[in-house]
Order: structure tokens, then C-alpha cells, then sequence
């Protein structure tokens, strides 16, 4: 009994670890576990297997054991099993709650794909996107307080600075966009940040592409044209939204992200490191209007 109880022992923790991991469906998990057990009844060489440790490998002899015991203990695994997933339905319920709780951190505006009340024209009639990516892309979202949500159908408006989400047929915008610190989707991972301009601190979102002491940031924005009217020897111009514009951000230690206007503006963001900095970017020859070599950069900076 000893070997049978050591047997329940270790499915116990194994399942347990499982069912702890929130990405495992409940229901699914309990329909493995049941596939896992059922030939343990139809096919008693194997539990005989199991209950001697392999020690004796001459099937027709394990054949000759009794095996009373074992369909006791086959038994005891049914109602095992029933307990795990009764504890994995309720894991799995609590979680579906979370998620209600963590939605509600966000005021979701609905917003019409067509009559966009954020334009003066309708989105059919304005030529050009204000997306990076027209169509929606299943993606997670990080809230401030730690929070996920995931499998979320995302896209970023560069026109109006939004986070966008598909439920069912409806548009919304994620509100306050302050409450995500992370929303990952597309291959890119996107923050909202504190950034300075002109003098004054913004919130906004940024793409980001190096993590550390210093944080490498992207931003792209999609400026909007309302249609002009015909003028002597000027055609009229219909309404549209421009090609998007990227721009370079940097931010140290927490600090509001700071816009790289050029080599020697960028160069002195680095402080007391600036020498070394000035040094590695005209040794290797690096540019700073471009991701890879940016990147490289502030990498660099990160080491020392």
C-alpha cells in the first residue's frame, strides 16, 4: 500500500502544479486527467507495472497477480480525480473573476468604426489609416496594479494616441490609458509613459525597444488633414491622415522620456557617461535615426 499511496502522492503534486498554472483550462485539464486513468482499469499490467515499480517486467506473470486491489485503488484515483477537478473548476471560476474585477480598472469609450466622432469626416471617406495596423491583433494587456488580460483583440490609433479594442463587433477605447503599463500585440511591446515636450510632461503611448537604466522608445504619430476646399489653380484635397511620423524617445531611471533631436542634444542626456557614450557611437560609426544602431547605443549604456 505504501507504493500505491506514494503513486497517489506524486499525481497529487503534479496535478496540483498544473491546475495552479492559470493558461491551463479547467475543463481541459479534467478531460486529461481522465484519459491519463481510464486504460489504468482497462489494462491492470500496466497499474501492476506501475504498483511494482517496473520490478517485474514478465507480463504473463503479472498477469497471474491478483488484482483485486488494484480496481480498490482505481476506485480511490476516481474520486482523487473528482476532488481535482472540483479544486480546478473553482481555481478556474475565481480567475474568470479576476479578470471581471481587472476589466473594470478601464472606462471602455465606444466608439463608432464608421461615424468616428474624434474626425470631422467619416473613416470611409478620409483617405489614408491612423493605424500602424488596420486590423486588429490578438494581444495581453499589463494594468499598473499587475494585473493581465489576456487574448485581447488590440490596435493603436497614432492619430488620436489610443489604445483600441474589438468586443464582439464594437470599437472601444481603453480609458484612462494611464492604467497600462504594457500592452503587447503585433510583435511589439507598448507602454504608457510620461514624455516631455516643449517643456511640458505628457502621458502617452510609446513602442518600446530596450528595457533598463535607460529605456529606448518609439512613437509614431498620424497627423490628420481636414479636406480643403479647390482654390484658383489648386485642386481640392480630400480629407486624410498622414504617412506616420517616427520619433525617438529616451528616458533614464524613471524619469519623463526625453525626445533625441540630435547627436549632440543625445549625447548629453548621458551625463557624466557622455564621454564614453560620444566615444562608442563614433567608434562603431553609429547613427542615431535608426532602430538597430539606437538600440546598440543604449545597450551600451546599460553595461556600464
Amino acid at each position: 500500500m505504501q507504493k500505491i499511496k506514494a503513486f497517489h502522492e506524486i499525481a497529487l503534486i503534479e496535478t496540483l502544479q498544473t491546475a495552479m498554472n492559470p493558461s491551463v483550462d479547467g475543463w481541459l485539464l479534467a478531460s486529461l486527467i481522465f484519459d491519463s486513468i481510464r486504460p489504468l482499469k482497462t489494462n491492470s499490467i500496466r497499474m501492476k507495472q506501475v504498483y511494482f515499480q517496473n520490478t517485474i517486467t514478465d507480463e504473463n506473470h503479472l498477469k497471474r497477480l491478483p488484482s483485486s486491489h488494484l480496481s480498490a485503488n482505481y476506485s480511490l484515483i476516481q474520486r482523487f480525480v473528482f476532488f481535482i477537478f472540483l479544486f480546478v473548476w473553482v481555481n478556474s471560476l475565481n480567475a474568470q473573476i479576476s479578470v471581471n474585477n481587472t476589466m473594470a480598472e478601464f472606462k471602455f469609450e465606444k466608439i463608432s468604426h464608421e461615424n468616428d466622432a474624434r474626425y470631422s469626416e467619416k473613416i470611409s471617406e478620409i483617405q489614408g489609416t491612423p493605424y500602424l495596423d488596420k486590423e486588429f491583433i490578438s494581444g495581453n494587456i499589463t494594468t499598473i496594479e499587475g494585473n493581465i488580460i489576456s487574448d485581447v483583440p488590440l490596435r493603436y490609433n497614432g492619430c488620436t494616441d489610443d489604445l483600441e479594442f474589438l468586443k464582439g463587433d464594437e470599437h472601444y477605447v481603453v480609458d484612462p490609458k494611464t492604467s497600462v503599463k504594457k500592452a503587447e500585440f503585433g510583435g511589439k511591446v507598448f507602454s504608457c509613459l510620461q514624455y516631455d515636450m516643449n517643456g511640458k510632461t505628457q502621458s502617452g503611448f510609446f513602442v518600446v525597444l530596450t528595457e533598463g537604466k535607460a529605456i529606448l522608445l518609439v512613437k509614431y504619430t498620424m497627423r490628420f488633414f481636414e479636406k480643403e476646399p479647390a482654390k484658383p489653380f489648386t485642386d481640392p484635397k480630400p480629407a486624410r491622415f498622414d504617412a506616420p511620423v517616427k520619433e525617438y524617445f529616451i528616458a533614464f531611471d524613471g524619469a519623463p522620456a526625453k525626445l533625441i533631436i540630435n547627436k549632440r542634444k543625445f549625447i548629453d542626456l548621458f551625463g557624466n557617461q557622455k564621454d564614453e557614450m560620444e566615444s562608442y557611437i563614433t567608434k562603431n560609426k553609429l547613427s542615431i535615426r535608426d532602430d538597430d544602431a539606437l538600440t546598440k547605443i543604449v545597450l551600451h549604456y546599460n553595461t556600464l
